[in-house]
């Protein structure tokens, strides 16, 4: 199927193709009128909110007919910006701006000392990382209405991503065999940890999930 991130790409790729469409998290899916909505557009599936708390994502889940995603492990951005900080950082204008920021790195450092990495893409736009990177797997058993739970990778080399991904089958294997009578092993957090390039965190999530 195709990904699309807004309402324009929607229209655009229903009069060019007939292949199944999926809502992208950039739409910014909070609720089941926004659901029903997308439903009746022709979505065949949804990725919610990055920012859904654990409330709204099970309500959204008893609601819907669509299929539901969510992003459960990874770097996600904090925001999009137009304006260009690896170039301001060098001190060089547009015209002559060679775009060799896309082979350094550069962060913003926050007022509790925390680097955010900035990455830049092909349009030259920046995308502001959060800190650390979401990580979901203690809360799966919470969970089980999502159909689908995505690791963005965007910054793991290719060993990595094996790995990370194996981590989470393995877990959704003993979910799904084990039932109620499923138990998060906290040493499998250790293991991650060990694995993923960055700190990893509840992200937004942690005070609705942890409560």
């Amino acid at each position: 199927g195709i990904m699309v991130g807004n309402i324009g790409a929607l229209e655009l790729v229903r009069q060019l193709t007939s292949l199944p469409v999926i809502a992208d998290y950039s739409l910014n899916i909070f609720n089941q009128a926004t659901l029903s909505w997308l439903a009746e557009q022709g979505i065949s599936a949804a990725t919610l909110s990055v920012e859904a708390t654990l409330a709204q994502i099970n309500d959204m889940a008893g609601y819907t007919v669509l299929p539901l995603e969510i992003i459960g492990h990874g770097p996600l951005a904090a925001m999009l910006l137009n304006y260009c900080l690896p170039r301001v950082a060098a001190n060089t204008d547009r015209h002559t701006c060679r775009g060799n920021c896309r082979d350094s790195r550069y962060a913003l450092l926050d007022a509790t000392g925390q680097l955010h990495p900035v990455l830049v893409d092909q349009y030259c736009r920046n995308h502001l990382l959060f800190a650390k990177d979401l990580c979901l797997l203690p809360y799966l058993a919470d969970l089980t209405a999502i159909s689908r739970f995505r690791i963005e990778a965007r910054t793991y080399n290719p060993v990595q991503v094996g790995q990370i991904t194996g981590v989470y089958r393995r877990e959704l294997d003993k979910l799904w065999s084990d039932g109620d009578q499923y138990r998060y092993q906290p040493a499998l957090t250790a293991e991650l940890a060990a694995i993923n390039p960055r700190e990893l965190s509840m992200g937004v999530f942690s005070q609705e999930i942890s409560q």
